[in-house]
């Protein structure tokens, strides 16, 4: 069950397998209320850094959770992973699967379809206490389920409006990044009426059919906490803090001439893929997970199919901040490999582990008789021997120290 990412080209009005952007009626905004914050955490990013970022520098916990395998529950790819208290929801995409905190199957959120409830695919999904958000790919509506499995109800979008990429605000109210190609944000309410809309880049075309080049990455890593929500568009060195609906800085970058120039946005190609791969393989994006002690910011090429090249560990405690040249965490504490982390929730860094990659590992390992600090911890080698080739793959979470 092979977990795999690649590269998506989002136009004009759509912006992830079908899902619609807003529409292009202009509307009152209220970019003015720009909050300055008393105090801005401006972060120098390092010029030169370490090899190994190892998960003992940050963490103290690392869980390695098999997910059943069951003819339901089958997993081809994971786009999103939540957190919900003792519960752990999947977005695969074509399916929302729901498991326990053990890694046993409990159901499937909804049912795919054009019927009231149903989805084609999922655009995106997002749990806020027992209640699940989904924005379908085949309808502009948000559809609400609860943990238990009872659908809530659907409620259809204001005018041509259509919510596919979103997120939401610890106060509850929703965040679209549907118009990001023109640079905009679109605040809902809790009854999905407009009430704000964010100018983020003023130098994103308007005019002109917006295209947006993303991939899976974009999508993973979620910004937001119970705390607050933050945003960036690549495009610039300002991290927003959009928590309360409104703009307000929350970090400073240097990013200097690796941020990707005005002139090279993907639309301003006309569509030549190659032309644009060539012009903009230099520069370079972030993304960033914030806990109550760290942030992280995970940074990668536009266009390399490598996920990530660096890694920054910002310590807001003590203001400082390393740099690591890797595009992994290795696990030093027990499964003593390399994680990929893409994706984040509830203040935990999470990646996933295919069988079918880790099971001839684990031979050949066993064959070279590793032993002393190179060794899997005994219970993890334990546990992975239960797990077999074509199952489903293996979540691990890490927990960030807490100072």
């Amino acid at each position: 069950m092979y977990t795999y990412f690649k590269f998506f080209i989002l136009a004009a009005s759509v912006l992830l397998w079908g899902c619609g952007s807003s529409s292009q009626k202009t509307e009152k905004t209220n970019n003015s209320r720009v909050e300055k914050p008393a105090k801005t955490d401006h972060i120098d990013l390092p010029e030169k850094g370490e090899d190994i970022l190892a998960v003992s520098s940050f963490a103290d916990t690392v869980l390695y959770i098999p997910l059943e395998t069951t003819p339901q529950s089958l997993i081809r790819k994971i786009f999103q992973i939540q957190l919900i208290g003792d519960k752990i929801l999947l977005d695969c995409n074509d399916k929302l699967l729901l498991y326990s905190q053990s890694g046993k199957f409990i159901r499937q959120i909804g049912q795919k379809g054009n019927g009231p409830g149903e989805y084609n695919y999922v655009c995106n999904s997002v749990a806020r206490g027992d209640t699940i958000y989904i924005s379908p790919t085949n309808k502009q509506t948000i559809i609400k389920y609860l943990l238990n499995g009872d659908f809530v109800g659907e409620k259809l979008l204001p005018g041509h409006f259509r919510m596919s990429w979103f997120d939401m605000t610890p106060d509850g109210e929703f965040v679209s990044y549907a118009d990001l190609a023109r640079g905009k944000l679109d605040v809902l309410d809790k009854n999905l009426s407009k009430i704000n809309q964010l100018i983020i880049n003023h130098n994103a075309p308007v005019s002109t059919p917006p295209t947006i080049y993303r991939n899976m990455y974009d999508y993973s890593l979620q910004n937001g906490s119970e705390r607050r929500l933050l945003f960036t568009d690549y495009m610039s060195d300002t991290i927003w803090d959009i928590s309360k609906g409104r703009k307000k800085v929350g970090y400073v970058l240097n990013m200097g001439d690796k941020i990707l120039p005005e002139k090279y946005r993907f639309e301003r190609f006309g569509f030549d893929h190659k032309a644009w791969m060539k012009a903009a393989a230099p520069y370079q994006k972030i993304k960033m997970v914030e806990t109550p002690d760290y942030l992280f910011l995970f940074q990668k090429g536009w266009t390399t199919e490598k996920i990530l090249n660096t890694i920054y560990i910002y310590n807001r405690a003590d203001n400082t901040i390393k740099r690591y040249d890797t595009p992994y965490i290795y696990d030093d504490l027990v499964g003593k490999r390399n994680l990929n982390v893409l994706y984040s929730s509830h203040d935990c860094l999470m990646a996933v582990v295919n069988p079918f990659e880790l099971k001839p590992e684990l031979e050949k390992e066993q064959v070279e008789g590793q032993t002393g600090k190179d060794a899997p911890s005994p219970a993890w080698l334990k546990q992975m021997s239960k797990v077999k080739e074509d199952d489903n793959p293996i979540l691990v979470i890490i927990h960030p120290k807490v100072n």
